[in-house]
C-alpha cells in the first residue's frame, strides 16, 4: 500500500464537469475503513474540517432514523437504508462541487466498491483510509466506553463478530494508512494535504 496519495490539483475536463470543487482544486472522496471503537470518527471529522469536506456518518445517519448505531446490531436492511441516504448526501456534496469525508467502518470489500463507484459516477476519486489500530487498544476503548459511558456500547458478541467478518483494504485499493500512534493533525499534513 502507498504510504502516501497526492491528488492532482489541475482542472482535468470531464463530461460533467464535477472534478473539481469551486476553488479549482480536485475534488476528493475519502472513505473511513476501520473496526469499531479505532477511532474513525475523530479522524473523519478532523479531515472534513481540515479540508472543508463535507462529512457523512452512518451512525449520525442511524440516529436520524431513529436506530441506535449499530452496537447492538442492525439488520441488513437497516443498513442498507442508511447506505442509500449516505449515497444521496455523498451525491449532492459531489454535484454542488465539494468532496467528502465517510465516517463508516468500511469493513467490506464489496462496500468499499459499491461508494467507489458511486463516486466514480460524479469522477471523483476515493481514496480508503484504513485506521489500523492494535485488537487490545480497541478493547481498552471499549471497556473505558463501558465505564464512562461517552457513546453507544457494542455488545461483546456483535463486536466479534464484526472483528470476523471484517475485511482489511487490499493491495489494489488506494489506501492511506492511520495506526493509533499517528497524531491527527501530523497525519493530515503529511499525507492529505497537496501543495
Amino acid at each position: 500500500m502507498p504510504d502516501r496519495l497526492r491528488f492532482r490539483t489541475a482542472r482535468t475536463p470531464t463530461a460533467r464537469g464535477a472534478m473539481t470543487d469551486p476553488g479549482g482544486r480536485q475534488m476528493r472522496f475519502f472513505l473511513l475503513c476501520g473496526l469499531a471503537f479505532s477511532g474513525k470518527t475523530t479522524l473523519a471529522r478532523s479531515v472534513a474540517e481540515r479540508l472543508s469536506l463535507a462529512y457523512v456518518s452512518l451512525d449520525d445517519i442511524n440516529v436520524e432514523r431513529g436506530l441506535r448505531p449499530g452496537g447492538e446490531g442492525l439488520p441488513v436492511e437497516e443498513w442498507e437504508r442508511s447506505r442509500a441516504i449516505a449515497e444521496s448526501r455523498l451525491a449532492a456534496s459531489f454535484t454542488s462541487g465539494r468532496g467528502a469525508v465517510l465516517d463508516d467502518t468500511g469493513c467490506f470489500r464489496w462496500l468499499r466498491d459499491c461508494y467507489r463507484e458511486h463516486a466514480l459516477r460524479y469522477d471523483v476519486p476515493t481514496a480508503v483510509i484504513f485506521v489500523d489500530v492494535p485488537l487490545d487498544v480497541i478493547r481498552a476503548r471499549i471497556a473505558a466506553n463501558a465505564r464512562e459511558g461517552t457513546r453507544t456500547s457494542i455488545t461483546d458478541a456483535v463486536f466479534a463478530r464484526h472483528v470476523a467478518e471484517f475485511e482489511a483494504p487490499q493491495p489494489d485499493e488506494p489506501t492511506l494508512r492511520f495506526s493509533s500512534s499517528d497524531e491527527i493533525e501530523d497525519w493530515i499534513a503529511a499525507n492529505l494535504m497537496t501543495g
